[in-house]
């Protein structure tokens, strides 16, 4: 099915991200974006889609408010911080621009699982619909 590789093409665009954004901050998104791609290509149960579904959802929320606090805080330095992490500047607005890209990758994901868990309700409905009326 073309949604379930997808689907894990993009936990692995995730971790890909997250192991360039390690050099700046310590991504616990590696972690968790290599479970889901385990998980997605171990065993696709309804369980484990809920699981990674929600998750995700969680995952974003905890993103967003990193991507806030991190422009507010690495906006505020004295002048003496700002001159010694003026050389990180640049890497500092790659990791915020890389994390905003996978939160936004994170959001496709979780309307694809959206989309996956109500095509499997949808079918179940209409198996259930066409063993009534063989009876």
């Amino acid at each position: 099915m073309a949604l379930d590789s997808a689907v894990g093409w993009l936990f692995y665009f995730q971790a890909m991200i997250s192991c360039c954004n390690c050099l700046i901050k310590p991504d616990y998104n590696v972690a968790f974006s290599l479970l889901f791609y385990y998980l997605w290509k171990a065993e696709k149960t309804k369980e484990n889609v809920r699981r990674i579904l929600w998750l995700n959802v969680g995952l974003i929320l905890f993103d967003v408010v990193w991507i806030l606090v991190s422009i507010y805080m690495w906006g505020q330095s004295t002048d003496s911080e700002a001159m010694s992490l003026e050389g990180i500047a640049g890497a500092k607005k790659v990791v915020v621009y890389t994390s905003f890209v996978n939160v936004l990758l994170k959001a496709v994901t979780v309307i694809m699982l959206f989309a996956r868990k109500s095509k499997e309700a949808q079918t179940a409905c209409n198996s259930k619909i066409g063993s009534v009326r063989q009876m």
